[in-house]
């Protein structure tokens, strides 16, 4: 939950971006999910829309700590905006 321009919207494109769904090049400026023609227009949220993206969490190996194999996690992340 945030503010009126806090870059929810940017955010959302972002993590969209990370997950193949759009290009980088549009990501922060195509508003994904503002699917109304209004909403796009004035570039504002009027309805919000959800989605779910698939993370994996990859730990980071440093030196020396001894991790176990095979040791990433699969995430569904919901998103609403």
């Amino acid at each position: 939950t945030a503010h009126v321009d806090h870059g929810k919207t940017t955010l959302a494109d972002s993590l969209c971006e990370h997950n193949g769904i759009i290009s980088e090049r549009y990501a922060g400026t195509m508003r994904y999910l503002d699917s109304m023609e209004e909403e796009q227009r004035r570039g504002i949220t009027i309805r919000s829309s959800a989605i779910a993206l698939k993370h994996t969490y990859r730990p980071v190996k440093k030196p020396g700590v001894k991790t176990a194999a095979g040791n990433n996690k699969d995430f569904v992340i919901h998103l609403i905006d």
